[in-house]
């Protein structure tokens, strides 16, 4: 029950073991792949987790979705000038099967299957983000099929993504190097 704190808060702990390296090889990128799930996401950025009384997978999913661009947003705006760049995505509705436990899941996947993509195609916006030169401007942003566009407007607020990251700083700075 506790889907974005442990995904989420993970994700954040990785990337800020690992911007010591990625400031040291500027030119660097910080891919964070989301989903256009995040427009079901209902985030209380100081508080990343769901409640028992409101768990939904796919609320708890979406959130977890959000994150991954405010996450994005906020490491933009505090790597600018020091050659980081980061950006949040949107691969596509994949067809890898992983799912296949869950039966809600198969009736969904099953009636998008005619318009899923293979997994090279699901990869695309990702290697996009991580490899296309000249994109630096857009860092912080979201990307659909090689492309910025806009995400929802919850994943636009600056003090929200602000918020999430100094959360998100508490829950792990027992793990955090000394900066």
């Amino acid at each position: 029950r506790q889907y974005q704190r442990r995904v989420h808060g993970g994700h954040f702990l990785l990337t800020n073991l690992l911007l010591p390296k990625l400031k040291e090889s500027a030119p660097s990128r910080i891919v964070c792949v989301s989903s256009f799930a995040h427009q079901m996401g209902m985030l209380d950025p100081k508080n990343p987790s769901v409640s028992e009384a409101g768990y939904s997978a796919w609320i708890a999913y979406g959130t977890a979705k959000q994150c991954n661009i405010l996450h994005a947003k906020e490491l933009a705006r505090r790597l600018k000038d020091t050659g980081v760049t980061s950006y949040s995505l949107h691969p596509g509705v994949i067809g890898t099967g992983l799912s296949s436990n869950n039966t809600l899941a198969n009736i969904w996947y099953s009636a998008t299957s005619c318009c899923q993509r293979s997994v090279s195609e699901g990869a695309s916006t990702t290697v996009y983000c991580a490899a296309q030169p000249g994109i630096e401007e857009h860092s912080g942003g979201y990307f659909v099929d090689c492309a910025p566009k806009q995400p929802s407007r919850a994943c636009m607020n600056e003090t929200t993504a602000l918020e999430l990251w100094n959360t998100c700083e508490q829950m792990v700075e027992p793990k955090l190097p000394d900066q």
